[in-house]
């Protein structure tokens, strides 16, 4: 059995899994902190090309040693249908693979960087072969301490699957859930039928998604509580309503745990007007024996950036979901007619004057004011979405001083007030950590 070793250093008990024994290793890198911050940006400039920009931020001063940062090319998720992918996987019945490591860049040796205190910026272009599914390639890196091994931080170019989300979901596949066994979906009368909504009002400058390139979509996000079989993109097939050739796959067939729902989130869409719409077009077939297997799809809307969603438009399940005939054997749409297609109004949803428009466009950590300070600043940051967020102070030896937010958030823009009247004069750090957001920066305490 291979021998695991978390951060580089700490061996990790058997079992192996989602266990303690791996959130063990996890907690206390986090507790412990590190002098640097990463993120990593992907960028796809070619058919064939990815260049990826990491950025670097020493924020305290570190220990000597050699460190190195390493990038890795990653598939988010391949599946046992390739011809010739069941002779490199064995037999032993796995399908499906997450987060297989494809290449290291520039090689095993990876990069040196400097140890000194400041901010450093490394781009690479790399070509994803021809084997590889290009629209599920992304970017990790970590830099490590190559005198004792140890991995000082990491980063991914994109986040794919969220754990612990505990807002409800936008978009949820039920699947094989026996809840939706004594749903009528099928009656006209019915409060969840939503088949005869209002039309497009709005013509013009429509936002669409069409799934044609990275998945998730920038802005989007997947919350697969089970880590099996989630949301994946699909290429051959895609409604009639918009063009494109690949859409969004939820393989109901080769799952068979009850009970499970996974989410997906749309970005935020802002300055919304009670005139616009909200449209997909969406497909699926019952399996043969009903009742064994009642798949559903529910599509929620939030109206606060995605920290609560009490408005419910569509929900389906079973029989009542279908467009096309049942069937004992794995579903794609043959042609149109096996699709059906979806709007709703977003009048009595939304406002004519939007609050949204009042939320950021993107995350950000503000340089505290005043600076330097005596002994109260103020530490501001802006949350285009809601979730939990943590703001920290450090001292200049990575020691944590204060907790300043512990909570979940909305959307909107922030502050928190910081008064250091028991500290000593002093450089001190701020960081921020969010979903798919972390930053760093550097104060004065002058006394």
């Amino acid at each position: 059995m291979p021998r695991t070793i978390a951060d580089g250093k700490m061996p990790v008990l058997i079992p192996y899994g989602d266990s303690i024994n791996l959130y063990t290793p996890l907690y206390a890198r986090l507790s412990a902190g590190t002098p640097f911050s990463i993120s990593v940006i992907d960028e796809n400039i070619s058919d064939d090309s990815l260049r990826t920009t990491i950025n670097i931020n020493v924020i305290s001063p570190v220990q000597n040693g050699d460190y190195r940062l390493r990038i890795n090319a990653v598939e988010r998720y391949v599946r046992d249908t390739i011809p010739g992918y069941d002779t490199l996987y064995g037999t032993n019945g796995e399908k499906n693979f997450f987060d297989v490591f494809r290449a290291v860049y520039p090689d095993t040796n990876g990069i040196s960087i400097p140890s000194a205190v400041g901010s450093y910026q490394y781009q690479y272009t790399y070509y994803k072969e021809p084997y590889w599914n290009d629209s599920m390639i992304y970017t990790t890196a970590f830099i490590q301490n190559d005198n004792n091994r140890e991995v000082m931080n990491c980063a991914k170019g994109r986040n794919i699957v969220f754990k612990n989300i505990k807002v409800p979901s936008e978009v949820i596949y039920g699947k094989a859930d026996p809840l939706n066994v004594t749903y009528d979906f099928g009656n006209n009368n019915s409060k969840y039928n939503f088949t005869n909504n209002s039309g497009d009002t709005i013509q013009t400058s429509l936002n669409v998604e069409l799934f044609e390139s990275y998945f998730p979509p920038l802005g989007w996000k997947v919350f697969n509580q089970d880590g099996f079989f989630t949301f994946q993109q699909y290429t051959g097939v895609n409604g009639p309503s918009i063009g494109g050739s690949r859409s969004v796959i939820m393989d109901f067939f080769d799952y068979n745990i009850i009970g499970q729902k996974d989410s997906m989130y749309s970005k935020v869409y802002r300055n919304l007007l009670d005139i616009d719409t909200v449209r997909f077009d969406y497909a699926y077939a019952q399996y043969t024996t009903v009742g064994t297997n009642i798949d559903s799809l529910i599509v929620n809307v939030s109206t606060d950036g995605g920290q609560t969603f009490p408005f419910e438009i569509f929900r389906k399940g079973g029989l009542g979901l279908s467009t096309a005939p049942q069937t004992t054997t794995f579903f794609i749409p043959q042609n149109s007619t096996q699709w059906q297609s979806f709007k709703s109004s977003l009048n009595n949803i939304v406002s004519v004057s939007s609050e949204l428009s009042n939320i950021p466009s993107k995350f950000l950590l503000n340089q505290n004011y005043p600076n330097p300070f005596n002994p109260v600043t103020t530490i501001s940051y802006n949350l285009p979405a809601g979730g939990f967020v943590k703001l920290k102070v450090f001292d200049i030896l990575g020691k944590e001083i204060m907790t300043l937010v512990n909570e979940n958030q909305v959307p909107g823009v922030h502050k928190a007030e910081f008064n250091a009247s028991n500290l000593s004069s002093g450089i001190y750090f701020y960081r921020i950590v969010t979903d798919g957001f972390t930053d760093t920066k550097r104060m004065v305490l002058i006394k």
